[in-house]
């Protein structure tokens, strides 16, 4: 999936969009699966999942590579990595707090143990259109911070030479 589905949707989409379309589709399959109880469902949700998941990481990687000069590419993605292993290994405990919170019946009139998915999911699509803000700064800056041509003033030009032909 990852060598020649997601290439091709990142090309056609855009990486930010594609990032964007990742995290909605995470965030509503994570939502969903919790409020199911159709196990064929769960297996569409959990595979609608994996697919949000992979477009989000993958893009996320390619954004952050895009968007960085060569002396900072190398930190950056480093940084990226290091960021979403800290998340793995905060995220368990997390959610395992969360999941038995809900499980006592505490937890806003959800399913028990659906705590968890909700809030990641709702975090999920919250943050979704987060790369397409950044994106459009991006591309305000790049066009707003291009040099402009040099003005041509009376005295460099007299004092110039003419061009000479060949």
């Amino acid at each position: 999936v990852q060598l020649v589905i997601v290439p091709r949707l990142c090309k056609r989409l855009g990486d930010a969009r594609a990032c964007a379309a990742g995290l909605a589709l995470l965030g509503t399959a994570l939502v969903a699966s919790s409020l199911v109880s159709a196990q064929p469902l769960h297996l569409l949700l959990f595979l609608a999942f994996r697919a949000g998941l992979t477009v989000a990481e993958t893009s996320n990687a390619a954004l952050t590579a895009a968007n960085s000069s060569s002396e900072t590419r190398a930190r950056n993605l480093g940084l990226l990595q290091s960021t979403q292993a800290g998340g793995r290994v905060i995220s368990p405990l997390l959610a395992g707090w969360m999941y038995e919170h809900s499980l006592s019946g505490a937890s806003l009139m959800l399913p028990p143990g659906a705590l968890p998915f909700v809030v990641v999911g709702g975090l999920c699509a919250l943050t979704a259109p987060l790369p397409l803000l950044l994106h459009s700064k991006a591309a305000s800056k790049t066009v707003t911070d291009t040099p402009s041509m040099p003005q041509s003033s009376s005295k460099s030009s007299s004092a110039s030479s003419p061009p000479t032909s060949r």
